[in-house]
């Protein structure tokens, strides 16, 4: 069963841009464009696997509190964006799953489409970077394995395919996880990754 895709754009050329180019992929289904809230509402009731929407829409699903609007992947136009909502956490409670910059190519967003319709989260590392305010936090000592295991995270990669890279067992990456919580004192993977994006990795290891 393919991906189905709802694109909500406020601009038609884009949305019939991003359409171009994901109806030519195999395994990935249109299910409508949209260009209003309104619209995008008739998409979402038909349940995609992911909503591609830009910053303009993005604001009113989040303005308008559009609680059956979820999997939403965003192209983040400006690095404000994230931050007029409250913090990375709360705008990702409401639903959405991805952001994507605007420099990104083909190959991004096929890779975050995917990656969304998993239910697994797409938020590359300089928007991160861009949006985070690092304040007070100290280091964390991690072992090589725990920071091979963070840059992965931060690459986007899923449990599966971080066993993969590092050639261990999805349990084992699995436990890694449980124990960077701890040092990290979160209690999901979300807040992980923004708490270690934030830092060097390559300098809190030892």
């Amino acid at each position: 069963m393919g991906i189905r895709v709802g694109i909500g754009c406020r601009v038609n050329l884009f949305a019939e841009g991003l359409k171009s180019i994901l109806e030519d992929e195999p395994g990935i289904e249109i299910v409508g464009t949209a260009g209003s809230l309104e619209d995008l509402r008739e998409i979402i009731d038909s349940a995609p696997d992911v909503i591609l929407t830009d910053q303009a829409l993005s604001r009113s699903i989040l303005s308008n509190n559009v609680p059956e609007a979820s999997k939403v992947l965003c192209i983040n136009e400006s690095r404000g964006f994230l931050t007029e909502y409250g913090d990375l956490s709360e705008v990702v409670s409401k639903g959405f799953a991805g952001f994507l910059p605007s420099y990104a190519d083909r190959t991004m967003l096929l890779k975050a489409v995917e990656s969304v319709s998993r239910g697994e989260l797409w938020i590359d590392r300089k928007t991160m970077k861009e949006t985070l305010v690092h304040k007070g936090k100290e280091e964390v000592a991690l072992t090589r394995r725990e920071t091979e295991i963070l840059n992965c995270l931060k690459a986007g990669d899923s449990n599966k395919e971080i066993a993969q890279k590092l050639f261990i067992t999805e349990q084992t990456v699995k436990s890694h996880f449980n124990r960077l919580y701890k040092k990290f004192g979160v209690k999901n993977r979300l807040k992980l990754a923004l708490l270690a994006s934030s830092q060097d990795s390559e300098q809190f290891f030892h």
